[in-house]
């Protein structure tokens, strides 16, 4: 009985302990934010609204501001959900053509091709499939119902540099049109005897790289679509920063620390020079210590002409990683001097936050800052949606400057944890006290039996 008796004190103590905790949790209001901004505009109850989120509250919200929270002049919590202006326009349908006939003709490749007679509609550019690399190739195309009568529809060239840079393109832009035939005239862009080099030329600048002898390429298929202007484009913002540039000699790579808590999904580079072709590296990482950076990705940048037209890409993208905060943008120099970097800017995809407002003339804050609150999720997030957002009629307010929350309570949270530390420490003692105090009682039961036996035996 006694043993009972102890086993369930130990599991009404645990009971306690394991409870007691959440009687010190507390909802999330005001006072745990030490930032607000005022959403600013006037509101009308049960109407839909939109406010885009800047870099300013982005930076006190962290996280992309899933643990922030919206509360009226009165107190009341708002429920909001945040999307971002991303466009969702799925990808064109595209039509497969069938090749007709191939003729070869004073160094040119003439291909007529066919629509599926049952594919109607129109089309404004054309997908030429290949496998093949390092090619630079012109191509015209014309366009008849009758193979007869030809209208010239496009021209431009398709190219592969990929072994020396990171460019391909095989799309040609063509006037929008309903021709069932099709014809794919290519040539040869530049005439060159074998073995030349491939001249990289910009501003009067020039270096080369090595090109393989002109030949033929093998196109496995050709296919056409209707590329529609929607009007709807993904809204993007910036925010110019300062990272830690250093140049490591001994491995000539120029290394760019960024430190920030915005969700950059891009980091572009103004750069002081000419021309430049670099191979790039990037690297996350959760703290600041280079042992613990994660590589995430590799790329190039350039700037040069090719293929009769400035190719120029100067930025880099960031796989999207919430849980990091620390990049590292490794650019491989080899013998060249480092680039000169002009200025950085982070660029990521606009955010917005929605909120029907629950009454008249009442003035609503954003508030941020509070890393320990849980990410909102409203019932609101199934109904304002990323595939719906523009159909509903959400007008647009604006988020003002963030300031100081007056309210705020910067004990607040050191108190929950003290007090969570005091009640741990307590439990363990009296859990501690409560074990020893069992094994104690135990000792004495044996011994007092073993002295009860002994009395009767020297009795008998």
């Amino acid at each position: 009985m006694g043993h009972k008796i102890h086993l369930a004190a130990l599991f009404s103590f645990a009971a306690v302990t394991l409870t007691a905790p959440c009687m010190y949790g507390a909802d999330t209001g005001t006072v745990n934010f030490p930032y607000k901004a005022g959403i600013e505009g006037k509101t009308t109850k049960n109407k839909l609204y939109r406010a885009a989120i800047g870099a300013e509250v982005l930076e006190k919200c962290g996280g992309g501001c899933s643990s922030a929270r919206i509360f009226d002049s009165a107190g009341r919590e708002i429920p909001f959900v945040i999307l971002e202006e991303r466009t969702t326009q799925g990808p064109p349908e595209n039509h497969t053509l069938e090749v007709l006939s191939l003729d070869e003709k004073n160094g040119q490749s003439i291909i007529t091709l066919r629509r599926n007679s049952e594919k109607t509609g129109n089309v404004n550019r054309m997908d030429v499939t290949t496998t093949d690399h390092d090619f630079h190739k012109h191509v015209a195309i014309d366009g008849s119902n009758d193979r007869i009568k030809w209208q010239q529809l496009g021209q431009g060239s398709i190219y592969d540099f990929s072994s020396q840079v990171g460019l391909r393109h095989t799309t040609i832009a063509l006037k929008e049109n309903g021709y069932r035939f099709l014809r794919f005239v290519m040539k040869d862009a530049m005439k060159q005897p074998t073995g030349q080099k491939l001249r990289l030329r910009y501003e009067g600048l020039d270096f080369s790289t090595a090109r393989p002898a002109d030949r033929k390429i093998g196109i496995s298929g050709f296919a056409v679509s209707l590329q529609k202007e929607t009007g709807e484009t993904t809204a993007y913002d910036e925010a110019a920063i300062s990272p830690v540039i250093t140049h490591d000699k001994r491995r000539k790579t120029t290394e760019v620390l960024i430190d920030t808590i915005l969700p950059v999904e891009t980091v572009i580079f103004e750069i002081d020079n000419p021309y430049y072709l670099r191979n790039v590296a990037i690297y996350g990482s959760k703290t600041n210590a280079k042992d613990g950076m994660v590589k995430l990705g590799g790329t190039t940048i350039h700037n040069l002409s090719i293929a009769e037209k400035k190719e120029v890409k100067n930025h880099v993208d960031i796989p999207r990683r919430s849980d990091l905060r620390y990049y590292m943008v490794v650019i491989e120099d080899q013998a060249n001097p480092p680039l000169q970097l002009v200025k950085t800017t982070l660029r990521w995809v606009r955010k917005q936050l929605f909120f029907i407002a629950l009454d008249d003339g009442r003035h609503y804050w954003l508030y941020a800052g509070d890393p320990s609150a849980p990410p909102a999720a409203y019932d609101i997030a199934a109904v304002v949606r990323a595939d719906n957002r523009e159909s509903h009629d959400a007008q647009m307010l604006t988020i003002g400057p963030v300031i100081s929350n007056s309210d705020y309570k910067p004990s607040t949270d050191s108190v929950k944890k003290e007090r969570t530390e005091r009640f741990v420490l307590m439990s363990v003692v009296m859990l501690l006290v409560l074990v020893a105090a069992c094994f104690l009682y135990r000792l004495w039961k044996k011994a007092a039996d073993r002295g009860g036996q002994d009395d009767a035996s020297r009795g008998n």
